[in-house]
């Protein structure tokens, strides 16, 4: 059943995997996090990345997201951070692995930018496991708000998991009001 092994791998990860101590860049973002709004960010990672970032970021610091690179933290404090968390948004890649992390997952929010080359429903499946609300959206000239994954899935298909996109940001910006 797969609810059930994520579920255990969830238990596994948490209870195995933060022991670690805290380094200088964990303290700093764990100081200064605040929000219950975050913004798991991949512009420092090779692929995948929003071209019009500096504008899109901007959006959600107005909206009160705080911005995270998670790959330059600590298993132990993205489980502080991530339990802090109400509402995450990212581009689907690894860093959304972290939901794992949650422990109240009742109120939690899951909001993931596809772009139209990487459609798939692993965090969709993941979410859907561990009882987090799951909001999937994705750029195309046809569709540019957010629909259930069921139907991203049957409609499109994903030739390259490489390609940086860019981010409609009038839609992008009604997509975060109705999030929050």
């Amino acid at each position: 059943n797969f609810d059930l092994r994520v579920q255990q791998a969830s238990s596994f990860i948490k209870n195995n995997f933060l022991e670690e101590s805290l380094t200088q860049y964990d303290l700093e973002i764990l100081e200064r996090s605040r929000s219950k709004r975050i913004y798991l960010s991949r512009q420092n990672v090779k692929r995948r990345k929003i071209i019009n970032h500096e504008r899109f970021r901007g959006i959600l610091i107005q909206h009160g997201f705080m911005e995270i690179n998670p790959e330059m933290m600590s298993f132990k404090a993205m489980n502080i951070l991530i339990n802090r968390g109400e509402l995450f948004v990212g581009v689907n890649g690894a860093a959304l692995t972290n939901m794992l992390f949650l422990d109240d997952r009742s109120s939690a929010k899951l909001a993931i930018l596809y772009p139209n080359t990487h459609i798939d429903d692993y965090f969709y499946r993941m979410a859907k496991a561990l009882g987090i609300d799951f909001i999937g959206a994705w750029e195309t000239k046809e569709k540019r708000l957010s629909m259930s994954l069921e139907v991203c899935i049957r409609e499109y298909y994903y030739p390259s998991v490489s390609t940086s996109f860019e981010v409609d940001l009038d839609h992008f910006t009604d997509f975060i009001r109705r999030l929050i």
